[in-house]
């Protein structure tokens, strides 16, 4: 009998994990970068005003998964400077634990800060690694958000 409800729990497990991960209701944990684990994504509020010397860059942030609409506080950018690109991941503050309707999340304003200037460097939306984001609009360019030339 034990061992019938194991197989019933974990067949239950097993069914819940794709949606966990789709609704990003797995709590975020540290990375190899010691910051919470990407669960946003990002774009140019004004794409044309990034130039190869551009060091502060005004993004707008997206909660990805289900979330009701909501993406909240931003809680971390986690910037990777690379020779030949610029890998941003963007967090937000976590939502309550539950189920969310699954609709387009806000966009909130942000601002941030390179540490150098872009230079001739892609600039990627590191949001875009997850494998479960990786059929989205947003990332089917691989998470490219400028390349050199395009608008320098």
């Amino acid at each position: 009998m034990r061992w019938a409800r194991r197989k019933v729990h974990c067949a239950l497990l097993l069914a819940l994990l794709p949606a966990c991960a789709l609704s990003a209701c797995a709590a975020n944990q540290g990375n190899e970068h010691d910051g919470p684990t990407p669960n946003a994504l990002w774009a140019f509020m004004d794409p044309g005003a990034v130039t190869v010397d551009s060091t502060v860059l005004d993004i707008g942030v997206q909660r990805s998964g289900c979330a009701d609409g909501f993406t909240g506080e931003v809680a971390d950018a986690q910037v990777v400077y690379e020779q030949e690109r610029i890998v941003v991941n963007m967090s937000v503050e976590p939502i309550d634990a539950g189920p969310h309707d699954c609709q387009d999340n806000e966009t909130v304003p942000y601002q941030l800060n390179l540490e150098e200037p872009v230079g001739n460097r892609q600039l990627v939306d590191g949001g875009c690694a997850d494998s479960s984001l990786s059929g989205a609009t947003a990332c089917s360019d691989g998470g490219v958000r400028w390349k050199p030339g395009a608008g320098s």
